[in-house]
């Protein structure tokens, strides 16, 4: 099934209008779009710091 993500660029509109997904839900990603370094050192410490 595809499923559309979202208007572009935001996923967050405004508190009454936002987009969020749930990673068990997304089977699969096309194209993640422009990764830099801090992206990537942000993702990595997002992960060594998970909480939940």
């Amino acid at each position: 099934m595809i499923r559309w993500g979202g208007p572009y660029p935001e996923g967050y509109i405004s508190p009454e209008y936002t987009y969020v997904f749930n990673h068990k839900d997304i089977d699969n990603v096309i194209f993640t779009g422009f990764v830099d370094e801090d992206e990537k050192e942000f993702k990595s410490f997002l992960a060594t710091n998970e909480t939940s």
